[in-house]
């Protein structure tokens, strides 16, 4: 790196003391961090100048303890290259190279990277911490993880998962979401992106991918930047984690949600795959084409409500929540595959595109993809193109006066990221439970849709051939979900009632709670009597979900446990570890690493150690479905 200016006075702002790592306080940036974000090059100059002697980087695998003493140095060093961000406190993630790319400024980046900085803008530890939280069948993230860190690294949690991370749906998934409402193509207990703040650009090609620099991108490859998972077509997960493999979203993905049209078609020309499947984020996991169809807040929606396309029957406005520019280039590459479904719930871009209840949009996306409709199979709930028309758009629409529906509707064609649905909140600590059931749509809006959709059906019953009686996994039809709405929109009922089968599937066909599509519509009476049918059940299913999930947390912290008593004992001493006379449950909660006993109850457990045998936890609780 080049001399910094030895008369330039660096201003004092830029010599305080980086915060401390581990506090719950606001964080303010280091000093490298600040200065990145400086179009004055000669204040990161001058800032570089005070850092550390760098020593030798020890190897992560061959001595681990003298990598992390070299990392720890690294990240807490404010005038150096490598400064971090790295816990949940009110701050974003950040490091000083993260920085420079957000502000765009070629020149720091440079300096940065010729410094030493990481060209992958954080190091794969915190990456991996960080993705940890985005695993399936993982047990309940505690409350003070900031302070107190996870339950178990991510390798320790993955060693004792008996199921791959793309395993076909379980037993344990169905039952859950019987109990809650999620979008179709995901789940409502998946972790967002952004858990932390910025967590979702932690990689540096993913930030440069949000902006328009492709001279960034393309210095930051040069530099060494890992892009190994996204230039790769590879569906699984590889067993040594890579910064890229690690990653919450992708280049593309990022360019895509920013609808960043010319870098979306730069990464594709430098080899990006555009079938690549995040599975570092299984359950939210889609290619980068199945992304163009979900609703994104980070675009002016104003330069995208005048686009229209031209059909053979009709010239329609195309919804704008519909990323079509993005879409456009990916559709048209070379290698673009159009069979791939994701992983566990089997969702097609198909299955997108109705969700949006647009005709317009359904028959661009007929006329762009080479294979027919007939040719994708139901997701894994059973769900056919005809019952995503249908689904209610969001919890909003759900009618949340008729008891039939509140047991039968589980599922929404939201395209937004989900967020468990909230049903029961407590109005203060130790008070009794409150529900807080208003209606946050007007009914005017709630039948804005009505005549897109009515047009939608129509095409899929009459040219595509749905079934109207196909029943999904919950015995759910396609008129089931209309019934189940708030206010129901009686033409396409109507209409599908009309179709073959319709009739029978109106008012004979029941689901698994034995309710017909016509049971769905009866309401509860007005006042307390009513109000309280629907609170009562209510919070049987906030209940339940809260016993599901508690089951699960008590199975890993006594497998946890366990792994802990054989790295302590080994496996031919942990049989004499616990040769005492076992006790009941006593209510008490085990803080094990979790630093906090989140009121479990302990069970029937030895008294002396305080586990239960381990035959009681060899079995893992999440299992594959029954086939009859």
């Amino acid at each position: 790196m080049s001399r910094p200016d030895e008369s330039f006075q660096l201003p004092p702002d830029y010599a305080l003391a980086f915060p401390h790592r581990s506090s719950r306080e606001r964080y303010s940036m280091s000093a490298s961090m600040k200065a990145a974000g400086n179009n004055d090059s000669r204040v990161l100059r001058a800032v570089l100048a005070r850092r550390l002697a760098s020593r030798l980087t020890s190897d992560r695998d061959i001595d681990p303890a003298k990598y992390t003493s070299w990392l720890r140095e690294q990240q807490t060093d404010t005038f150096g290259p490598n400064s971090t961000v790295e816990t949940p406190g009110q701050d974003p993630i950040n490091t000083p190279l993260l920085e420079a790319i957000r502000c765009q400024l070629v020149e720091n980046v440079d300096l940065l990277l010729e410094a030493g900085a990481d060209p992958n803008g954080i190091d794969m530890e915190t990456e991996e911490i960080y993705q940890t939280l985005f695993l399936r069948f993982r047990p309940s993230i505690p409350s003070y993880i900031d302070i107190d860190g996870d339950v178990a690294d991510r390798e320790t949690l993955l060693s004792c998962m008996m199921l791959p991370q793309t395993a076909p749906m379980t037993e344990e998934e169905i039952e859950q979401r019987a109990i809650t409402v999620s979008p179709f193509w995901t789940f409502a207990s998946a972790t967002i992106p952004n858990r932390f703040p910025k967590g979702d650009e932690m990689h540096s090609l993913v930030v440069a991918a949000r902006y328009h620099s492709t001279k960034i991108l393309d210095r930051l490859l040069e530099a060494g930047a890992d892009a190994s998972s996204w230039t790769s077509q590879r569906s699984d997960i590889p067993e040594s984690p890579t910064p890229s493999s690690l990653a919450i979203s992708s280049p593309l993905h990022a360019a895509i949600a920013a609808r960043n049209v010319g870098m979306i078609a730069h990464l594709l020309s430098r080899g990006f795959d555009p079938n690549f499947l995040p599975t570092s984020t299984p359950l939210t996991c889609l290619t980068p084409l199945m992304s163009t169809f979900l609703s994104c807040q980070d675009f002016n929606e104003a330069t995208t409500e005048s686009r229209t396309i031209q059909t053979s029957s009709t010239t329609s406005p195309l919804p704008s929540t519909f990323n079509r520019e993005s879409y456009d280039v990916i559709i048209r590459h070379p290698s673009i595959r159009f069979t791939v479904a994701s992983p566990i719930l089997s969702v097609h871009a198909f299955h997108l595109a109705v969700a949006h209840a647009s005709l317009p949009l359904f028959k661009h996306v007929l006329s762009t993809i080479s294979i027919s409709p007939s040719y994708v199979q139901p997701t894994a709930l059973g769900h056919i193109l005809l019952h995503i028309a249908c689904l209610p758009p969001s919890t909003s629409y759900i009618n949340m006066r008729s008891l039939a529906t509140i047991h039968s509707i589980h599922d929404t064609r939201s395209l937004d990221m989900p967020r468990m649905r909230t049903l029961v909140t407590p109005s203060a600590p130790g008070s009794v439970l409150e529900y807080n059931l208003p209606a946050t749509i007007s009914d005017e809006e709630a039948c804005r849709h009505f005549s897109a959709q009515t047009e939608l059906l129509e095409f899929l019953i009459l040219s595509q051939h749905q079934n109207v009686a196909e029943q999904d996994v919950y015995g759910n039809t396609a008129l089931h979900y209309l019934a189940g709405h708030r206010v129901v929109n009686m033409e396409a009922v109507d209409l599908l009632r009309a179709a073959d089968g319709g009739t029978t599937a109106w008012s004979e066909a029941k689901n698994r709670w034995g309710y017909a599509a016509k049971d769905l519509m009866a309401q509860v009476s007005d006042g307390i009597e009513g109000d309280k049918l629907v609170k009562d059940l209510l919070s049987e299913n906030e209940k339940e979900l809260k016993k599901q999930t508690r089951k699960i947390d008590e199975w890993w912290d006594e497998k946890l446990a366990m792994e802990w008593r054989k790295r302590e004992y080994g496996e031919e001493q942990l049989g004499h570890v616990h040769d005492h006379a076992v006790v009941g449950n006593e209510g008490r909660g085990g803080r094990g690493r979790r630093g906090a006993s989140n009121g479990r109850g302990r069970g029937g457990r030895c008294g002396e150690c305080g586990r239960r045998l381990d035959s009681q936890i060899d079995e893992f609780p999440f299992h594959g479905r029954r086939t009859t």
